[in-house]
């Protein structure tokens, strides 16, 4: 496997290479350097190749590309040397960007197949991200390169259905993607009680969001919820976990506001093992991202999360998350409105029952949608691929 990522906090790559090694295959996984981590690591049965160089972060698209340039050229020369001393059956890419598929033109000429993991689509988040109209010609040849390399792999798994859909229509792949959805590993999120519904043994009440900060995320507007709340909710705490381009505009908005004592900010991005650890004893899950070309498509993994530790969640009423979850599951909220998020949370604190009734209905997607269920399906890609 190959990721422009950090292996220990990306769940999706984590669960997908571990379920793998679990079963038996040899799995070895080429990912980004960070800070006090070997170059060589056995995880869970996976061996992590590190390079060396660390995640972009910023808002400078040409940066964005020379980074996503050199960790091409490192990840090629990594698996060139290892194709070497023995060939890969299957060479699995992990998105952002499509482009990185190319990497495996070397084994796929020594016989290995290669899937495309489309954690989110391109085209859309660099629209949202640097505002490119519909027409602009970098969105169109993003597209194009989006179908490129979508026809040239064998297979394409998609994080839900309507990705899927999307993707089978504007790109034509050789096969209709198949989905492998985003939920969690139970050995990792599992409710050991019943659903957080009063106060926390110190009287406070506490929220959390958790995850990769960056503006469409919506932490900002979490924070401005807070802000109007002042007073109406003793004890009321809100901490965030992660780091990102973000954090230090997040950062000055909580300074601005003055809630300093209220918002906790940790300012570093959790490894996967210690997230339930952190959030596990929340009474509200907050999951604020903004409507755009990109959210419409999110199902946000921390939303799934807090369903599967039995968080009730306050949520931003957007297009795939509306396919998947209902009113009976889920406190929706107008996305950017600072103050309907504010009037969901104040309702939820008054009304614990009607907690303690989302976080269980919410658990009928767990249902449906298992790990177990989703990892049949990832080893059915994997297993058809050698057909």
């Amino acid at each position: 496997m190959v990721a422009y990522t950090q292996y220990r906090s990306d769940p999706r790559c984590r669960r997908e290479a571990e379920a793998l090694a679990q079963r038996g295959d040899e799995v070895d996984f080429i990912c980004l350097g960070s800070a006090g981590e070997p170059k060589l690591e056995l995880i869970e049965g996976v061996t992590v190749r590190r390079l060396a160089m660390k995640r972009y972060r910023g808002d400078s698209a040409a940066s964005y590309a020379l980074s996503y340039a050199t960790f091409f050229l490192k990840a090629s020369l990594a698996i060139l040397r290892l194709s070497l001393r023995d060939r890969f059956h299957v060479i699995h890419v992990h998105s952002m960007p499509e482009l990185m598929v190319f990497i495996a033109l070397l084994p796929r000429l020594l016989g290995a197949k290669v899937v495309l993991d489309l954690h989110e689509l391109s085209p859309e988040l660099y629209a949202d991200r640097f505002g490119l109209s519909s027409r602009h010609p970098v969105l169109q040849l993003l597209i194009f390169v989006e179908r490129i390399c979508v026809r040239w792999v064998h297979r394409v798994i998609c994080v839900h259905e309507p990705q899927a859909k999307h993707i089978m229509s504007r790109c034509s792949p050789r096969e209709r993607p198949s989905v492998v959805m985003n939920v969690p590993d139970p050995r990792l999120f599992h409710q050991s009680s019943d659903a957080p519904s009063g106060t926390c043994d110190n009287g406070t009440f506490k929220m959390v969001h958790h995850g990769t900060i960056v503006e469409r995320y919506g932490g900002d507007i979490a924070v401005r919820a807070l802000a109007s709340l002042d007073g109406k909710i003793p004890g009321l705490e809100f901490v965030i976990y992660g780091d990102g381009d973000f954090a230090r505009n997040l950062s000055e908005e909580i300074s601005r506001l003055n809630l300093g004592e209220r918002v906790s900010l940790s300012g570093r991005t959790l490894p996967l093992e210690a997230v339930a650890p952190a959030i596990k004893d929340a009474q509200l899950g907050i999951v604020p991202h903004r409507d755009g070309p990109i959210m419409k498509w999110a199902l946000p993994t921390k939303l799934m999360e807090y369903v599967a530790l039995g968080i009730p969640v306050v949520v931003a009423r957007t297009w795939v998350v509306t396919r998947y979850f209902d009113d009976s599951m889920v406190m929706f909220f107008e996305p950017g409105n600072a103050s309907d998020l504010a009037r969901c949370i104040l309702k939820l604190y008054r009304e614990p029952e009607l907690r303690r009734s989302l976080a269980q209905n919410a658990k009928k997607f767990l249902e449906e949608h298992s790990w177990e269920k989703e990892r049949e399906k990832l080893f059915s890609v994997i297993d058809g691929l050698e057909t």
